[in-house]
């Protein structure tokens, strides 16, 4: 503020040049002085013209630095309680997302507002800086901080914003904030303003932090072995790298990929490029040949979350740069299972599915109850990866396990018995190898008739109660009557594989396979 006079002693207007780091800066003056709020830290060169001035005149001033604020803040009794708050940091399961959470100010903490200054390069100390160093860089000259703070919307999630040194999010007066975008390895300097609501361009700082993403290195894949990799540890991603073998013959490898349960999406990289499509939506043991590589380079498959609400911590990879993999079975290119639904009975239903290339391969049938609601949400019960589970007999809903050696027809069928009229069931086949781990098919669920055919009723049966069937099924034992059994000699007939492992079916039940089977494999 000068105060300057001319020569007939009428007030001076004076002309304003402020510089601050080789920019000028503007405000709306009303010819006496020079007012501009939410000025940030540094040198300022100020240069004042005035015009007409006596040889013997004066020209004094004032400069003052957020007196209003200070003068308010310093008459408050609280003053020596705005400690400050600690901040909590959780990384979310999800991918690259934090929640920050702090303390509320024990300064007038009914009427305080809060905001949070996520960057990149330093700490900010004040509110202004902030504001300054970010995309929403307040037009000080003509609004108040207050009144811009207030068109900042409150949102529960906030991105970081990576063209801008400085992100401000604003709570209101919400304690806690979800941040997602950040990156890895990178250290993020969170600053938490307290802002008064009744006082216009009054803040402090609250508390500050730095945050830095944990990051892994990826798993390294082995031909002949099967590794697990945890989703849960990068926040729904797992990394794998695999460096195929100098003496590799072929130009490509394989990834088996199970995930265990929900869906995924994979991405091959080779020095941070895209070899491929990604694959997206995987959700059941999938294999996945990746052409064109050379002996000797190092791939990084990236594996992630499809879904954020799947809920899914593990995934199992295989890799072999061979034509199959060691230790594991050869499976058909399509592994999908089918039901026969007109073969379908109220307490019996047929599935099939293509067999293993490969001889002596066990194949193991588990059969899960489902109730309505999970059999037309698809819900996986168990998961792919529970299947070697020695415990997977003690699933609450688990309903019947059955195993036999292969054989040479093409494809398989089984009639699965004992189930209930109108009910839903889960239903898994793994193929087993002599030597090696299993590989499930794909899962399918199925359901039995709600009407049961009278003529297949057997009095005989229905006097003893029992239900015989062959290839390694329970049975079920008497004692009691049970309405709309069929006997044993329709049960037994309808079971396609016996205990010696040899198939017997009609000519139009194998039409009836190769048919839907054929329909499956175009749909997959």
């Amino acid at each position: 503020m000068p105060a300057c006079g001319r020569k007939d002693d009428s007030e001076a207007t004076p002309n304003w040049w402020v510089l601050h780091e080789g920019r000028y800066i503007a405000s709306q003056t009303d010819g006496s002085q020079f007012f501009r709020p939410c000025t940030q830290r540094g040198s300022y060169q100020v240069l004042v013209n005035v015009t007409g001035l006596a040889p013997y005149g004066s020209c004094p001033y004032r400069v003052g630095y957020n007196r209003k604020g200070a003068e308010e803040f310093s008459g408050w009794p609280f003053r020596n309680m705005t400690a400050p708050s600690r901040i909590k940091v959780q990384q979310q399961r999800r991918r690259y997302v934090v929640m920050i959470k702090w303390e509320k100010s024990k300064l007038d903490i009914h009427v305080m507002n809060y905001c949070l200054a996520v960057s990149t390069g330093r700490r900010q100390r004040t509110l202004c800086q902030a504001l300054g160093n970010s995309i929403h860089r307040p037009a000080c000259d003509s609004i108040a901080v207050n009144d811009f703070l207030h068109r900042l919307t409150p949102r529960d999630e906030r991105k970081v914003d990576a063209q801008v040194g400085t992100t401000i999010v604003c709570t209101g007066t919400r304690t806690r904030q979800l941040i997602r975008g950040m990156k890895p390895n990178v250290t993020y300097f969170v600053d938490v303003f307290a802002i008064h609501s009744q006082h216009n361009n009054l803040s402090f700082l609250l508390g500050s932090t730095q945050v830095q993403l944990n990051r892994t290195r990826p798993t390294q894949l082995v031909e002949g072995k099967v590794v697990v990799g945890k989703l849960s540890t990068l926040g729904g991603l797992a990394l794998f790298n695999f460096k195929v073998p100098k003496r590799s013959p072929n130009s490509f490898f394989k990834l088996h990929l199970t995930p265990c349960g929900g869906s995924v999406n994979v991405e091959i990289l080779k020095k941070k490029h895209r070899i491929m499509e990604p694959v997206r939506d995987v959700y059941y043991p999938k294999t996945i040949v990746v052409r064109n590589v050379r002996p000797g380079e190092r791939y990084l498959i990236r594996v992630y979350e499809a879904d954020d609400t799947s809920r899914m911590n593990r995934v199992q990879m295989a890799v072999t740069s061979r034509d199959d993999f060691i230790d594991l079975p050869r499976m058909p290119s399509n592994t999908t299972i089918t039901e026969l639904v007109p073969l379908r009975k109220c307490h019996s239903s047929t599935i099939a599915w293509f067999g293993s290339p490969e001889k002596d391969v066990t194949y193991c049938v588990y059969v899960f109850k489902l109730s309505k609601t999970q059999y037309y949400n698809n819900v996986k019960i168990p998961t792919y990866c529970e299947l070697e589970n020695r415990d997977v007999c003690n699933h609450p809903q688990f309903h019947n396990k059955h195993c036999f050696n292969g054989n040479d027809f093409n494809p398989l069928s089984l009639d699965i018995p004992n189930l209930l009229p109108e009910h839903y069931y889960s239903v898994f086949v793994t193929a087993i190898p002599p030597r090696g781990r299993s590989l499930p098919y794909k899962s399918v669920r199925i359901k039995t008739s709600s009407h049961c055919d009278s003529n297949l009723l057997s009095p005989a049966g229905a006097a003893s109660g029992k239900l015989i069937v062959k290839g390694g099924f329970r049975k079920r034992g008497g004692g009691h009557k049970r309405r709309n059994t069929a006997n044993a000699n329709a049960a037994t007939a309808g079971n396609s594989l016996t205990t010696t492992g040899v198939t017997k079916r009609t000519s139009n039940r194998k039409g009836l396979q190769q048919q839907q089977l054929q329909q499956s494999h175009r749909n997959v």
